[in-house]
């Protein structure tokens, strides 16, 4: 069993590597939200230069905020990366498998997004099966969807946990995090890059990640631009193990 990397695109874009899979997740973007960063057209550039020898087998949106999803990117990518599986939010209707192909499974779940004014927002959370791992990733959810979430995660374990820097900050977030949650590691995300930090996000969730890692979590926070986050075998015990063989029907 090989280790399991994420590396940082920009925003909450991720690149799983795990077992010889790779996946990406909301990494493809290019317009600049609020206080938040996107891709540069050089980033864009070196990022289909890399995947052209090296594509991706999956790749995953969680909700089609521009910070998250750019339709021209995601075309361009459908076009060229001919092997490669894309999962949309609008296929997003119940908690059962949607894709299932060579070591991979990928469930998806609805769960409401953050924010009052995002309430029509269709954010999906997805349950990956990535060879011996499971991985979570909420996208934007809203730090009050405790219900859906443990609909998603069917109580099997989580060894990484794919989230949002508020689920570090928040002490109300950080419960659903041990107790529902109770991941092996955290890769913390959705974090500007310093130049774009003028709220001072980057502080606070550094200043806060103890109260997580004080209970036996593996937290690594990406904020730079191709930054990679390695979380070693250690993280698949006898649980997860059991789980893999028996996985939810």
């Amino acid at each position: 069993m090989s280790n399991l990397s994420v590396t940082l695109t920009a925003n909450a874009g991720t690149i799983i590597q795990a077992d010889g899979h790779i996946i990406l997740i909301d990494a493809l973007h290019e317009e600049k939200c609020a206080e938040f960063s996107t891709l540069s057209q050089e980033d864009l550039s070196a990022l289909f230069q890399f995947f052209s020898y090296h594509p991706p087998e999956l790749y995953i949106t969680t909700h089609f905020h521009g910070d998250h999803y750019s339709q021209r990117l995601v075309d361009l990518a459908r076009g060229s990366w001919k092997d490669c599986s894309f999962l949309f939010p609008a296929w997003c209707q119940h908690p059962y498998p949607v894709f299932c192909r060579n070591g991979v499974n990928a469930e998806m779940f609805p769960l409401p997004h953050e924010g009052k004014q995002y309430q029509g927002v269709l954010n999906c959370g997805y349950f990956l099966c990535c060879g011996d791992y499971h991985i979570l990733t909420l996208g934007d959810c809203s730090i009050s969807a405790e219900g859906a979430i443990k609909k998603l995660i069917a109580g099997r374990p989580v060894d990484l946990a794919l989230l949002n820097f508020s689920w570090v900050c928040l002490p109300e977030a950080r419960k659903i995090v041990t107790r529902v949650i109770a991941p092996s590691a955290v890769a913390v995300i959705h974090l500007p890059f310093e130049k774009d930090d003028v709220a001072g996000y980057r502080q606070v969730t550094r200043q806060c990640v103890a109260s997580l890692t004080e209970q036996g979590i593996d937290v690594q926070i990406l904020d730079s631009y191709m930054q990679r986050a390695i979380f070693h075998k250690r993280l698949i015990g006898p649980a997860a193990q059991a789980a893999i063989k028996n996985p939810r029907k």
